[in-house]
């Protein structure tokens, strides 16, 4: 049966969807990561469903503009910002989406408005998955704890996180696969959340869009920038230069310079807690004993 609301744990935080109009949502259990029983709620957002024509444009101080067509994903065009009295928003316009023509959510400390624009004004229920939507609402709630999104394969062995970490392509989910033929288990191939807490980095996996999941964690022990290579090679890397390479993989949008600077002292903060090395490999198990001798 639908609900009128919905409350997920994600990246360690509650976050509360309440409809305050006619819709309901769907009863996906918010792929996996639906809580069960009471918690303290972080961010309680209201679901309102808006006006057919154009969203409001609010007068914002700054903005951060994206633009997605001809790609796997929904066509779309977003943008997030401050607005003058320090809450932030987020808007997507959809080119092609069968359900929405926008959304907005606008954010304030504790409490949010997530406003709708449906094609078709007979919808009654709706999925609270909304890419790009949520993940960018992750990024932005993260950024009050000090973490961040990186795009990242992580594993858990025996309690230790490893994290890796490039471009598309270059062997990430390949690694995971390995561990994961090695008895580790994997956190998630493609994007994660890392929060700073007291007793180290937590690397979180977030809801996605194709698949369901359920929320899994680990504390870091080493962070590694991955390349494919002939032979198996493993180097440390530290100060200004470990930030900055591991700083190109992050996900981030700063729309001010304060936020730009914040994201590169939280990305330089992670780097001086956790074991940083550039990494080649082969597509063979050899390179897990390899990391495993680190003894991180």
């Amino acid at each position: 049966m639908s609900s009128p609301e919905v409350v997920i744990n994600v990246a360690g935080m509650v976050v509360r969807f309440r409809s305050v109009c006619r819709l309901r949502f769907l009863p996906v259990e918010f792929r996996g990561f639906a809580v069960v029983g009471a918690q303290v709620v972080d961010m309680d957002i209201d679901v309102e469903v808006a006006p057919t024509s154009g969203h409001d444009e609010s007068a914002c101080v700054s903005s951060f503009v994206g633009d997605c067509r001809g790609t796997e994903m929904p066509d779309h065009r977003w943008e997030t910002g401050f607005l003058a009295d320090g809450s932030e928003y987020i808007v997507v316009d959809f080119y092609d989406n069968s359900l929405y023509n926008w959304v907005k959510l606008t954010l304030g400390q504790s409490k949010g408005l997530l406003q709708l624009s449906l094609k078709d004004s007979s919808v009654a229920e709706v999925d609270p998955y909304i890419f790009p939507l949520l993940n960018i609402m992750v990024s932005r709630l993260i950024r009050r704890r000090h973490g961040f999104l990186v795009h990242s394969s992580v594993v858990s062995d025996n309690g230790n996180g490893y994290l890796f970490t490039a471009v598309s392509g270059t062997g990430k989910s390949t690694m995971a696969g390995l561990w994961e033929s090695m008895g580790a288990s994997v956190i998630n191939d493609d994007m994660l959340a890392l929060v700073p807490c007291a007793d180290g980095v937590v690397a979180n996996n977030i809801p996605m869009p194709y698949y369901s999941s359920t929320p899994r964690r680990a504390t870091l022990k080493g962070i590694f920038l991955i390349s494919q290579s002939k032979v198996n090679f493993i180097n440390p890397m530290n100060g200004a230069l470990a930030a900055l390479r591991f700083l190109s993989n992050t996900i981030s949008q700063p729309c001010t310079k304060a936020a730009a600077v914040q994201h590169l002292e939280d990305v330089s903060s992670v780097t001086a807690r956790v074991p940083v090395f550039s990494l080649g490999f082969k597509p063979d198990v050899d390179i897990v004993r390899d990391i495993r001798n680190l003894n991180l």
